[in-house]
Formats: structure tokens, sequence, C-alpha cells
């Protein structure tokens, strides 16, 4: 405790952040002795599965500054999808609940997959709706059977067809993604592992990624 209050800044991680006691444990300490208002707070969060957001809402309105890192895929019923079992009607309200403490900035933070990758731009676009900062996107890079180069070439230039008919502010804001697409090298033989991969998921979920991915059929 003693290392907790002369901290400056303090990020709270999970697996799921909020679900881990010792976080809201923390929390409640830091409002309870009064030395939340000096703190400066950055949280990554799933924004699903704890069921007493409202009372993590009111703690952190007493904090100096939030970074609100909201962890997701993608936007939408989509990032139910990879996100299983994530409900977007929950991520999203309570994205919207957080967005209203005047001194939190709700900050997405994506990853760029082969499912993911050719849809930054409605990442970006819902975004909007919460601040002016862009969404955060890293390149996967494990398991190897799950980074760009298992894309095949006809997905790839479905994505890039789509992407450079946007309009020219998109594009370039989907610059990275678009250049991941385009320097990619195919691994047919890590492709067909996702595809096994995923087939498998599919069954055990009773799920099709062609419902939501018609692309890769």
């Amino acid at each position: 405790w003693g290392i907790i209050d002369r901290a400056v800044r303090i990020k709270l991680i999970g697996g799921e952040t909020f679900l881990q006691k010792q976080n809201i444990q923390l929390l409640e300490h830091l409002v309870k002795t009064g030395k939340a208002k000096d703190k400066e707070l950055i949280i990554f969060t799933n924004n699903y599965g704890y069921p007493r957001m409202e009372y993590v809402r009111d703690l952190l309105r007493n904090f100096k500054s939030i970074a609100y890192k909201c962890s997701m895929e993608l936007w939408g019923e989509k990032n139910d999808y990879i996100r299983y079992p994530s409900k977007w009607d929950e991520v999203h309200r309570n994205m919207k609940m957080m967005a209203k403490i005047p001194q939190l900035q709700v900050l997405p933070t994506c990853t760029l997959n082969p499912i993911t990758i050719g849809y930054v731009h409605e990442i970006i676009d819902g975004a909007a709706q919460f601040s002016d900062v862009m969404p955060n996107f890293s390149s996967v890079s494990r398991p190897k059977w799950f980074t760009a180069h298992c894309i095949p070439d006809d997905v790839v230039d479905f994505y890039l067809d789509r992407y450079y008919s946007l309009p020219y502010e998109m594009i370039h804001l989907c610059t990275k993604a678009i250049e991941t697409l385009e320097q990619r090298d195919f691994k047919e033989d890590k492709y067909k592992k996702m595809i096994n991969h995923i087939t498998r998921r599919d069954k055990h979920r009773n799920d099709n990624i062609l419902n939501f991915f018609p692309e890769w059929k």
C-alpha cells in the first residue's frame, strides 16, 4: 500500500481487469484515503463480464485522469465472434457510460490479425463517437498461424479493393493495415493451420465464420 500511495501513475491490467478483486480494492483504497484525486490511471479492459460497472464508474470519478484502453478486435457484433463470449451490447454500453466521466478518455485498442485487418475503417468510424484520438492498432505476431502471412491472395485483394474505394482521408488513417496487406508474404502451411483451428472453434461454439466474414468462403 505504501508504494501505491506514493505512485503518481498506476496501470491496471487483466485477464479482465475488473474481475480481479485486488484491482477493485486498490481503487477503493485510493478513494477512501483521499489520494485518488492525485492519481493518473491507465486501465486496460474488455468492458465485459463484471456485473458492477456502475460502481467502478463511481470510483473512477474520483481520479485525476484516466486513460481507459478498451481492448477489442472489431466494432459491433463482429467483435463478439473473435472475443467470444463477449456481448457487444454490454461492451458498448460500458464504453458509453465511462465516456461521460470528464477526466476519462476512451481509447480503443485493437489487434491487426487475418480477420480484423480488413475492417480498420469500421473501428475508426465507430470510435469517432468517443474522442478525436485514433484507435491503437498492433499487429499480431503469435501464434504464427494467425498473422497477416495467413491471408490468401483473393482475400487480400478484396480488402485492398475496399480500402482504396474509401475517401482519401480514411485511406490515410488505414495506412498501417493497407501496408501490412501489401507487404505480406503468404504462408500456405500457416493458412491451412489457421483454417483448421477456426473450423474446430466454430464447431465447438456452433457458429460459422462466414456468418460474419463471408469473404473467407
